[in-house]
């Protein structure tokens, strides 16, 4: 999704779909990794639950955003909510 990043104020959605199918495939594969019972505990530990919440809310806007909307300006504000929540969730 790297080689679309200028796409992102032209057009979100190019962006915005290869970019949360990546988030997407990364929270499997990182489930898959340590094991769905522990990586779930640990996302949703009292710390991370919120920006877990907002995460995985956004991950869904954003596809509703691009492919049913079809709105250009909310996909690209669920692409930076979920950048920031992801950021969040991160740290």
């Amino acid at each position: 999704s790297s080689f679309f990043v200028g796409m992102i104020v032209i057009k979100p959605s190019k962006f915005a779909l290869p970019y949360t199918m990546g988030n997407i495939l990364s929270l499997g594969s990182s489930a898959f990794f340590v094991g769905p019972t522990r990586f779930c505990s640990t996302m949703f530990n009292e710390n991370r639950r919120v920006a877990s919440a907002i995460y995985l809310a956004t991950l869904f806007l954003t596809l509703v955003a691009a492919l049913y909307l079809h709105s250009g300006f909310l996909t690209f504000v669920c692409v930076v909510v979920q950048f920031g929540s992801y950021l969040w969730l991160m740290a």
